[in-house]
Order: structure tokens, then sequence, then C-alpha cells
């Protein structure tokens, strides 16, 4: 990762090498609607507990995803286990900072920035990471950057910008129009990892190349290797075929090559197609 130019990287799912203490840990309290989410708010004390002896370096806690953001639902409302979730996750890793990835509500109707981001500020919450949509618009419309500069200017503890950044150009425009400390990076990096280092030299005013098409190979081929090592050959092939996608891209021919490796039916005729490009 630090060779892309990565600050810091966070998964919610198993990594591609590490042992199972290394993998993150996440518990299911939230659910996805409303009436969902009172019922498994009964199981804080449960989760902090397994939060704690399970993994006690994970601490980051991710109430950003629309398909369970039911936690911004709460917060304009007064039910007391709301604050229980959070208190008993922070309470159960004094020795780690826990970190939250939130929306900006349930519903436009409902944007609970400043209020959230009180709550968490004094639950003990070290940094706060904002996706300004609310969880009904998953990912439909645009980002709405002023509430990441609302959200810096109504607490302390450092916000992470995040939502819309498609080019390093729009990472600097975020950190000037928000004031935000810090901007968390997703989709626009899949088959890109040299986003984060272009992004980086352009803070320094600096300017990298664009990768080769052998830069992409090289690169698809060493992640290749990596899935395969960490998921084994049947699963390792299908997984990649997503990544093959986002990889050989923006290149004459790219389009027949993309088809010929979702459909390689072995691993032999996947590396195959890749040396082909390359040769």
């Amino acid at each position: 990762m630090e060779i892309m130019g990565i600050g810091l990287d966070f998964s919610t799912g198993k990594p591609l090498i590490g042992t199972i203490d290394e993998q993150a840990f996440s518990e299911k309290i939230l659910g996805s609607f409303p009436h969902e989410t009172l019922p498994g708010l009964s199981r804080a004390g449960t989760s902090a507990f397994m939060f704690r002896k399970e993994v006690e370096r994970e601490h980051y806690m991710d109430l950003g995803d629309p398909r369970k953001a039911g936690w911004t639902y709460l917060v304009n409302g007064n039910d007391p286990q709301r604050d229980e979730i959070t208190q008993a996750i922070v309470d159960s890793v004094p020795q780690v900072p826990v970190t939250v990835k939130m929306r900006a509500g349930w519903d436009l109707q409902s944007i609970i920035v400043e209020k959230a981001g009180v709550l968490l500020e004094n639950a003990g919450v070290k940094a706060i990471t904002l996706h300004p949509r609310t969880a009904k618009q998953t990912y439909k419309g645009n980002a709405n950057w002023q509430l990441i500069k609302l959200l810096k200017e109504t607490v302390s503890i450092p916000i992470i910008g995040n939502g819309d950044i498609k080019t390093a150009d729009d990472v600097l425009r975020m950190f000037n129009e928000t004031g935000c400390d810090a901007v968390m990076v997703g989709r626009v990096a899949l088959g890109n990892p040299w986003f984060f280092k272009r992004a980086r030299a352009l803070l320094q005013g600096k300017i990298v190349a664009e990768p080769s098409v052998e830069d992409r190979v090289k690169l698809c081929k060493r992640h290749f290797d990596l899935i395969l090592q960490s998921r084994g050959i049947s699963r390792g092939l299908y997984l990649m075929r997503k990544h093959f996608g986002w990889y050989i891209k923006g290149f004459p021919g790219a389009s027949g090559y993309r088809t010929q490796l979702v459909e390689a039916k072995s691993i032999e005729i996947a590396e195959e197609v890749l040396n082909e490009i390359i040769k």
C-alpha cells in the first residue's frame, strides 16, 4: 500500500494476506431500515464484548454503508440505546482510538451531521469520516461537500471527507472547500491504485505520469498472484474477474482482452491473455 502513496487503508472484509487476528471483525447490530434497527441495538453490550475479545486492534466503526445505516435514523430520536452502542464500543477498547464513518442522515429531511458529530465526539470517538449523501440516496445524486465543512466547524476532532472523488484534482478541491483533515477515497481506486500517488504529488505541486499499459498489466498480474494465494485457484479466479475489468481498460483492444479474461476457464488461460497484451 505504501508504495502507491496510500496514507491509511481500511478493510471490512478478509485481507488478501493476513492471519485471522489481522482481519477486520464486524458484528451486525444495525438493520438496513429503521424498523430493523431497534431490535439490533439490544445486542450492543454483546457486540462490544465480541468486538473487544475477537480483535482488539479493530478501531473502525462503519455506519456509512447505506445498506446498514439505521443508526442515522436514530440520531433524530431520543432512544438511549442510540448512544449505548457507540459508547459500549469505545469503552470496550480503551487502548485504541475508535473512528466512525457515517452518512449525512436517513433522508434529506433528517440531516443529522451536527447532532451526530457532537454525540460521537462526546462518546470518545477520535475522528469521523462523512460521506455527505443520505442513506436513502445510496450513491445517487451529488455528495454535498458543504456538510463536510459544517461537520468540521461543529466538532474539534479530525474530519475525513468522502464522496464524489473522481480525479486527483477533486482531492485538492475537497481540502480547499471543506477544510477537512483528510480525504477518504473509494471506488475511483478500483484498478487504479496509482491514483493515490498522483493525488499526493498534486498536493505537493508535482505531476506524476499516467501508468502505461505495461504498468497496468504487471500490477494486475501481481494482484492476481496475491488473490490466488489468499483464496485458492477456483475462488481466486472467480473473484479476479471484476478486477480484470478495472485494470484492463483505456487502451486499444482492451475490450476484447477483458472479455477473454472474464471468460477464462483456468489460471493458465488468464495468464496467457495478460502476457499477450504486453508481449
